[in-house]
């Protein structure tokens, strides 16, 4: 039983410590929009990055969003994003 904890234990710790990525939200309107690079920055000068499965309709410059993202290594995937209101073309 003591050689069965002493081995758990350890394994348990190790699981405490690792996190997932931890995922969040955020408002704001975007500054600049790079549909090559998959890529936008709000006016806060965060930059997201997102994957060909999230809709890139309604980004444009001006736009107010909502985007749920991820941590991920540094950088900020999107894993969904709401268009609040567009662009002021005017």
């Amino acid at each position: 039983m003591k050689k069965l904890l002493s081995l758990l234990l350890p394994a348990a710790f190790v699981l405490a410590m690792a996190s997932p990525a931890s995922a969040s939200d955020m408002r704001g309107r975007i500054d600049s929009v790079d549909i090559e690079a998959n890529q936008f920055t709000l006016r806060n000068g965060i930059t997201f990055y997102y994957d060909d499965d999230v809709s890139e309709e309604g980004l444009a410059e001006g736009a107010k969003v909502k985007v749920k993202y991820k941590n991920k290594n540094g950088f900020f995937r999107v894993t969904k994003v709401k268009v609040l209101s567009p662009a002021n073309n005017s």
